[in-house]
């Protein structure tokens, strides 16, 4: 399972840098063709949106995978170690039942807005909320991935500390 998670985090961290390299370019574009050109370039505000709001679940779910939410550390740093693993678990579960929900209620939601489109684009507004229940089902497999892998809060812990100390 672990490969596969690998693989699935190379194509997100490749979509996530090339993503909002696009947005960037696109912008940028944009800005030029509006104050150097006078022209309005009115699509890229709708693509920007779709895109970020792909790249913001895409990167929800790479945050899970790397630990990197924000955790409250004082409190599972003092956990005595056989309580660890079982609240860990506890608590990927329930984040785990959220994010069926998020999917079930997502995929409800795209359904129902594939048939309205974008005033610019013309793309289909259900295109934009498709990110939902992929970035969901992207984090509940990496939470699958953690609990399967036996991990605990002691990843978490040293997750911080690695962060805390690169900056």
């Amino acid at each position: 399972m672990k490969s596969l998670c690998d693989r699935v985090l190379q194509v997100i961290d490749l979509a996530l840098i090339a993503g909002g390299s696009v947005v960037c370019a696109v912008v940028f574009v944009n800005v030029i063709a509006r104050y150097v050109l006078n022209v309005d370039l009115a699509w890229v505000n709708e693509f920007g949106e779709a895109v970020f709001v792909w790249l913001s679940f895409f990167g929800g779910a790479r945050a899970v995978r790397s630990h990197a939410h924000l955790a409250v550390i004082e409190f599972v740093e003092h956990i005595p170690a056989p309580l660890n693993r079982y609240l860990f678990v506890g608590l990927w579960a329930l984040t785990g039942t959220m994010l069926v929900l998020l999917i079930w209620v997502g995929v409800q939601i795209a359904v129902l807005n594939m048939d309205q489109t974008m005033s610019v684009t013309g793309w289909p507004v259900g295109i934009v909320y498709w990110a939902m229940p992929v970035g969901s089902f992207l984090a509940l497999l990496f939470v699958v991935e953690q609990i399967l892998a036996g991990e605990d809060f002691s990843h978490v812990v040293a997750s911080a500390y690695t962060m805390m100390s690169e900056d």
